[in-house]
């Protein structure tokens, strides 16, 4: 009777370690970025859907921007309902560098923050794009960071985010769990196969942009516009670096409650039941998570502790190895509680994640 659950789970599991490994071997590589040296004219682009109480902190980090050539900050209103609108005009009126831009004249057979963004590349002047989001922090020099790594005729530069370390469960959990994507993310991109990206830290040209028709081919997907939008910049010969300098990471909000952090990754997750579509290593990576993490939690029902133990084991070993090399690589403390935490949990949170991307939850 268990025989078939028995064989998935051990066949899944293996094909998990197998990319482990893989990530593995992609954190030891170099990451030979050649660095620009001019300062080429900038369009920063942040998307912002009700947004009053965050709005103001973003736009001081953007106010403060260390860069010394061209910028213009392109902030899209999504159809706010609250002062959000006047905050980003008083704005405009302080710099000339700020534009108000409403996510109206974005295209038409769009929805939520694709459309939005859509609307922001549209109105932009210049030909390197730069995106992150409206609660997230960013460093003076971020800007200066990534318009270095537009040389040798790259397209897409992929960068890092973290979450500030605070006391609770739920923010070890996500702050461990944000950092073992990354690792994963960058990983891929120097093997020069990329998987993801973030979009709370990512730019591309405007030229690629159009060269994809935008985000056509992915209008109808919940999100698109960080992972599914790099996999279609990859598969039409985009040349895609991941920035690893300090300068360019972002701080990404901190979910307080579990509701939030749910919603938040659903999100994440929503694209994620096509992306045999678009990368079929990645999505049998995925799903080879999801079906080890249901199989051991089936299997708590069973008399199978010893492959319960051995599975958990492995996953343990493995995953700690690629936490300990990822946070050196990118200058991090190593916290074992925190990835104690976030290995225990993760299974379950990996399970119900997989049931919740059936499901359509909008950009807020």
């Amino acid at each position: 009777m268990y025989k078939i659950p028995i064989y998935a789970s051990i066949v899944f599991s293996v094909i998990y370690f197998f990319n482990i490994l893989r990530f593995f071997l992609g954190l030891t590589k170099k990451n030979n970025i050649i660095i620009n040296d001019k300062s080429i004219p900038l369009s920063i682009i942040v998307a912002v859907k009700n947004g009053g109480e965050s709005v103001s902190r973003m736009l001081n980090n953007l106010l403060n921007q260390r860069y010394s050539g061209l910028l213009e900050f392109i902030i899209v209103d999504d159809c706010s309902i609250d002062n959000t609108k006047e905050i980003i005009n008083n704005y405009v009126e302080r710099d000339p560098r700020f534009k108000y831009v409403s996510s109206n004249i974005g295209a038409s057979y769009l929805k939520y923050k694709k459309r939005a963004l859509d609307a922001g590349i549209q109105s932009a002047s210049y030909e390197h794009l730069l995106f992150t989001d409206i609660d997230c922090i960013i460093h003076q020099k971020w800007a200066y960071s990534i318009a270095k790594c537009f040389s040798n005729n790259i397209d897409y530069v992929v960068g890092h985010a973290y979450v500030l370390d605070r006391k609770s469960i739920l923010n070890k959990f996500q702050r461990v769990d944000l950092f073992m994507l990354l690792f994963a993310s960058k990983s891929m991109i120097l093997l020069g196969m990329p998987w993801a990206s973030i979009g709370q830290n990512q730019a591309y040209t405007k030229s690629l942009y159009n060269k994809l028709n935008g985000f056509k081919d992915i209008a109808s997907c919940l999100q698109g516009d960080d992972t599914l939008f790099l996999q279609l910049a990859y598969r039409n010969g985009a040349k895609i670096i991941f920035n690893d300098d300090m300068d360019s990471y972002v701080v990404s909000r901190t979910e307080l409650s579990l509701k939030s952090f749910i919603l938040q990754r659903a999100r994440w997750s929503g694209d994620a039941n096509i992306m045999w579509k678009f990368n079929v290593s990645f999505y049998i990576t995925a799903l080879s998570l999801w079906v080890m993490s249901a199989s051991i939690i089936g299997l708590l029902f069973t008399n199978y502790f010893n492959l319960i133990i051995a599975i958990l084991s492995f996953k343990f070993i493995f995953e700690l190895l690629l936490y300990q090399l990822g946070m050196k690589k990118f200058n991090e403390k190593i916290k074992y509680i925190d990835f104690i935490i976030w290995s225990t949990i993760h299974p379950f949170y990996v399970f119900i994640m997989g049931m919740l991307s059936f499901f359509n939850f909008k950009w807020r």
